[in-house]
């Protein structure tokens, strides 16, 4: 998060402070007072080519640690995770800090582009990762999991007495064909009939929650809020069941296309610094 907020700052100053210079057209720029610090073979606008590419190197860090998951010692996957998603948006900022807003050279472009491409790939990503049930190390929830978490909601709300009973068995109703359509998941056609049943699935137990809300007005309040808190604890696993095989093909799926990305970028970026270097720049100078 310190990162991030460093990042942010730097970039919105340096963002407004050359502004004026960013906005003028390419053969303009160099006749402004600020060309010899920001243009991207400059005093500034070099090391910040060189910052982002130490944060792009180190955001693959995470597929590193990814395919040693099991190895203790090396700090948990969610604060991994967070590294990647905060170097993989910094990095790219400074990268386009660099770049002045332009782009002169055929490497330039095609890095440029990939790395545009991943990082929407991974906030896609980023997205769906979030839509999978998870333990608070980061690990995947399974379905014996989240099956044994709706039994005991079901049976926290029975012990409420006749209305939380109640509410156990309308939602129980609503949830009968949960599971279903998750063993049948393979192809596209399969995919598309688990996403049907999960959203038609979602709604019967919107509508279910609806009927045990109004079941629960005569209830007194905290045991009330206390059913509501469950019956919706109940409900969100429910569907997380239904869509759980869905959405661990789909991150999969998307996690193997961002990673070839990510490839793809970082050989279009080497080629990038390697003509750099070629020229005769350094690193950072």
């Amino acid at each position: 998060m310190l990162l991030a907020l460093i990042t942010a700052m730097a970039a919105v100053v340096i963002a407004a402070e050359g502004r004026g210079y960013y906005l003028l057209p390419t053969l303009s720029r160099r006749a402004d007072h600020l060309h010899a610090l920001l243009r991207p073979s400059g005093t500034l606008g070099h090391p910040l080519g060189a910052i982002g590419l130490l944060l792009i190197a180190s955001n693959l860090g995470y597929l590193v640690r990814r395919r040693y998951a099991a190895k203790a010692g090396f700090g948990s996957m969610r604060a991994w995770l967070r590294w990647h998603v905060v170097s993989g948006v910094a990095g790219p900022v400074m990268v386009l800090l660099h770049s002045a807003f332009t782009l002169r050279s055929a490497p330039a472009t095609v890095a440029s582009a990939a790395l545009l491409v991943v990082v929407l790939s991974g906030l896609v990503g980023r997205y769906l990762y979030g839509l999978v049930p998870r333990a608070r190390d980061g690990s995947a929830r399974g379905l014996q999991d989240l099956a044994a978490e709706v039994d005991r909601a079901a049976m926290e709300l029975r012990a409420l007495g006749p209305a939380g009973t109640t509410a156990a068995d309308v939602l129980d109703a609503a949830a009968t064909q949960s599971g279903s359509v998750v063993a049948r998941v393979g192809g596209l056609r399969d995919d598309l009939r688990a996403l049907a049943a999960a959203f038609g699935l979602r709604r019967r137990v919107r509508r279910a929650l609806t009927s045990v809300d109004r079941s629960l007005a005569a209830e007194p309040t905290e045991r009330a809020r206390a059913a509501r808190s469950i019956a919706h604890r109940f409900a969100d696993n429910v569907v997380r069941i239904e869509a759980l095989g869905l959405l661990q093909r789909a991150a999969s799926a998307w996690r193997t296309l961002h990673r070839d990305l990510a490839l793809l970028m970082l050989v279009a970026t080497s080629l990038h610094v390697a003509v750099a270097v070629y020229l005769g720049y350094g690193f950072f100078l």
